[in-house]
């Protein structure tokens, strides 16, 4: 729910993009990890995170083979995947998407459940 991690998130993506067409003719293969929950103390006090997080040697694992198939984008959670193309085909109903998100963490929040 912070502007600075959302933010940089998009700057890592959009760093990681231009670094992957820029060098790969110079044989510079980049890629981007976007992880899903994974346990540890960022998630420790948001508990609607907890049923989906994976251990830290999963999602190490998750990226290791992401790097072995030579992908640029490297995600951990299925369900990240499936964010990122509802964002692509309505920009739109993915804003409303978060916006529902946020009231919902806010409230769980609000109540001392996350």
């Amino acid at each position: 729910m912070s502007v600075g991690y959302t933010t940089t998130k998009y700057v890592a993506l959009g760093f990681g993009e231009w670094l992957a067409f820029s060098d790969r003719g110079r044989g510079l293969k980049v890629s981007v990890g976007c992880p899903g929950p994974v346990w540890g103390p960022m998630i420790k006090d948001i508990p609607y995170m907890h049923e989906d997080a994976i251990t830290p040697d999963e999602a190490a694992d998750r990226v290791l083979e992401g790097l072995a198939a030579g992908k640029f984008l490297i995600t951990t959670h299925p369900m990240t995947l499936s964010q990122i193309q509802q964002k692509a085909a309505d920009v739109d109903a993915y804003v409303d998407f978060l916006v529902g998100f946020r009231e919902y963490a806010l409230s769980l929040k609000a109540n001392g459940r996350g």
